[in-house]
């Protein structure tokens, strides 16, 4: 039973920082086209250093490997979940099939 719920806040922590990463690149990507001030690259820059710190967590408490994995297809998914419906960006088939692939290999890694 404490093995299940270490690995769902290992999960949970790494959804959330893959989020929270996907957050600051879209922050700082709208400062990088200027539609952002200042305040875009410092909650941008923010943002980042907060999921760094969830990675962070994350490789002391798995190798790297897995670590890399979850945390960019968490962000990936997530980021997607959140363009489309947050700030309504079209997404194309291909990016689509391209997450779900990513999910697909992410659950190959983590089942072998």
């Amino acid at each position: 039973m404490d093995q299940e719920r270490s690995k769902l806040t290992y999960y949970c922590v790494a959804g959330a920082a893959g989020l929270i990463g996907g957050l600051g690149d879209i922050f700082l990507n709208q400062w990088a086209k200027s539609t952002g001030g200042a305040w875009a690259l410092a909650l941008g820059f923010a943002l980042c250093n907060l999921a760094l710190g969830g990675f962070v967590w994350m490789l002391r408490r798995a190798p790297l490997a897995s670590a890399v994995i979850v945390y960019l297809v968490a962000g990936t998914a997530l980021t997607y979940i959140a363009s489309r419906f947050v700030i309504n960006e079209q997404v194309s088939r291909q990016r689509l099939i391209g997450v779900v692939v990513a999910l697909t290999g992410l659950a190959i890694a983590e089942a072998g």
